[in-house]
């Protein structure tokens, strides 16, 4: 397989999403791995994952917008994704799902996601909650 790149290669010509909350369903979980993260002058391992949903709004093309975030793979009362999660499901995790929770459950549920901008523009997941409505399996134009 190649993966080709030219100078050309790398310029966004993707619509921007405004700042707000959104009503979206998720598509995608991909485990990116483990990699080393520095923090406070400590480097160490993290397993990484990526949650990736589609919103409903959509672009002047028709097509949906897709956002992602990036997760540290824990559920540590502390990491974000336990945060987000907890947000999303409206409880707080049991013993037993903390013992060994399978991510891969949010695949096709709805939410909401808080939307916000990083430093240079992109579109950044600020939190998740529940849809009005509750959590149901949503219908996406992605696979």
């Amino acid at each position: 397989m190649a993966l080709k790149i030219s100078e050309q290669s790398g310029g966004s010509d993707f619509e921007q999403l405004a700042k707000g909350q959104y009503n979206a369903t998720c598509y995608r979980v991909i485990d990116i791995g483990t990699h080393n993260e520095t923090f406070e002058g400590e480097t160490s391992k993290k397993h990484s994952v990526l949650l990736q949903w589609e919103l409903e709004k959509k672009m002047a093309d028709d097509r949906p917008y897709s956002v992602t975030a990036q997760y540290n793979l824990s559920l540590h009362e502390k990491a974000k994704l336990r945060q987000h999660l907890t947000s999303w499901r409206q409880k707080q995790f049991t013993d037993e799902e903390l013992a060994g929770f399978d991510l891969t459950n949010v695949l096709g549920l709805t939410c909401k996601l808080d939307i916000g901008h990083t430093a240079n523009g992109n579109p950044k997941v600020l939190n998740i909650y529940a849809p009005d409505g509750g959590v149901k399996k949503g219908a996406t134009v992605n696979d």
